[in-house]
């Protein structure tokens, strides 16, 4: 049986590309509504893939002139970068709201760069280890990962 709640409860869906917060809450007929609170996106992959190079080594226009194939930072720094401003994010967001915990949906290898940034805030945030950031809030109100995981918030709400 699923938990009875009132209380606001915030969680993120992530991944290397982008970050959504959500809040989600109870309705009188015991269903769970999710509306979004903001996003941010990867802004260093935009910026990387407007001056790489092409397979063809011309730069990125149409009459670019050749070029020799840029290293620059790879995928995964660019990933951990990103992983950093979450972080960030998800201090203001946090502080804004006054929400005392914030579950993070991510996938595994993000779950992990995000771990590895999130210094002063591990007391509030809950990392759980799921791909949701294509699903729309109707979808996640039912996604049986975001209901586990708001009930087990109420449940430990209450035993405070």
């Amino acid at each position: 049986m699923r938990a009875s709640y009132t209380q606001e409860h915030w969680f993120v869906t992530a991944d290397s590309r982008r970050a959504t917060l959500f809040h989600g809450m109870k309705d009188e007929n015991n269903r769970l509504r999710v509306a979004e609170d903001r996003s941010v996106a990867n802004m260093h992959e935009k910026e990387h893939e407007r001056g790489r190079p092409s397979a063809l080594g011309r730069g990125s226009g149409a009459g670019g002139a050749p070029s020799f194939a840029s290293f620059g930072h790879t995928g995964e720094e660019e990933h951990k970068r990103f992983a950093r401003e979450v972080c960030t994010w998800l201090k203001q967001a946090a502080d804004q709201h006054q929400f005392p915990i914030v579950t993070v949906f991510a996938p595994p290898e993000f779950i992990g760069q995000l771990r590895h940034e999130l210094n002063g805030l591990s007391s509030r945030v809950e990392l759980r280890k799921a791909e949701l950031t294509r699903l729309r809030p109707g979808a996640l109100a039912t996604h049986p990962a975001v209901l586990e995981e708001m009930d087990r918030q109420a449940r430990l709400q209450r035993g405070r």
